[in-house]
């Protein structure tokens, strides 16, 4: 191995940024192709240690990731060591907290890893929460104090 080539399979999926070509099979996939499907064959592709496949399969999935989804894809982003699409998924549950916790997938990684991955995220919440709170108390603080309909913005 070469000091330039990637020594293990995560390092090659963030290193590898997508060719033109890799870029329309990514779209072709992700357009033409389940998310569950696309999550088999990520599956496949690190099982064979197909590396620019898995690198295509990780960024078709990062387009596939929506409210109903995010925790099953993130749990198999864990699973699979795809760090740069289990950092995405997070990004976007903690965006999206209130509406993925009502989902299925939610409520299946709760029950099937309660001090793992859920843990993790929940975890993260509150800073979150938090840091997005402080944000717009600075955003907002030279006008005049108001109240939101789901925190109250001159709360320190």
């Amino acid at each position: 191995v070469s000091p330039a080539e990637p020594t293990r399979k995560s390092d090659c999926v963030q290193s590898c940024s997508p060719n033109d070509s890799q870029n329309q099979q990514i779209s072709f996939f992700a357009e033409h192709e389940t998310w569950e499907f696309i999550l088999e064959v990520l599956s496949a592709a690190d099982y064979f240690e197909m590396d620019t496949l898995r690198a295509i399969c990780v960024h078709a999935l990062i387009q596939k990731v929506e409210i109903s989804n995010a925790a099953r894809i993130c749990e198999v982003a864990d699973s699979q060591n795809a760090s740069s699409l289990k950092s995405f998924c997070i990004a976007f549950i903690l965006r999206n907290f209130q509406h993925i916790l009502d989902t299925e997938c939610w409520q299946d990684l709760l029950r099937s890893d309660p001090g793992g991955l859920a843990h993790e995220i929940l975890s993260q919440v509150l800073p979150y929460s938090a840091k997005n709170k402080r944000a717009l108390q600075t955003q907002y603080s030279s006008q005049q104090p108001r109240k939101s309909a789901w925190f109250n913005i001159t709360d320190e």
